[in-house]
């Protein structure tokens, strides 16, 4: 069962949110992430944080929560003593912590919403680190994950 979100002025329907959470939990399975895997999670409170969280319930992982205010030697920590393989991180935030991102550590950047900008006074973001990819459109290279949810695992606290 997926609820409806209300963010800023948008209704996010919960077929909507189903559809997103169930194309990530597809896009976190391409990734080689799976059961009691570890999906990192370094976003403000938006929708995305909400589509990374069931995306990985979806297919069994643990997701783990990382401070925005975290910077490189904390989220380095946090992501090498958790084991994550994946972390779904907003764009602005990635630079100060970018030298904290263990090799191997697939990288999916959000770009803040409107509000949050305007709440957190954001400016546009440096460069994204290379390979790392935008979550709206990676997000559309991938169908809905097929199935049920498997056991999930839960929140991963730090």
């Amino acid at each position: 069962m997926f609820p409806t979100l209300l963010f800023d002025d948008e209704t996010i329907t919960p077929a909507q949110l189903r559809d997103r959470a169930l194309r990530a939990a597809a896009g976190f399975a391409a990734c080689g992430i799976g059961e009691g895997d570890v999906v990192a999670v370094m976003l403000r409170n938006e929708p995305a944080a909400v589509e990374a969280v069931l995306a990985a319930r979806h297919i069994g992982a643990y997701w783990c929560g990382l401070n925005w205010h975290f910077k490189t030697a904390e989220a380095r920590w946090v992501l090498e003593d958790s084991g994550a393989r994946l972390l779904v991180a907003h764009a602005d935030l990635l630079a100060q912590i970018e030298g904290g991102i263990p090799p191997g550590v697939t990288v999916l950047a959000v770009q803040p919403r409107p509000l949050t900008v305007r709440q957190y006074q954001l400016q546009e973001p440096a460069a994204l680190p290379p390979g790392v990819q935008m979550w709206d459109a990676w997000l559309q290279g991938f169908e809905p994950a097929p199935g049920e949810m498997q056991r999930a695992r839960g929140f991963m606290p730090y």
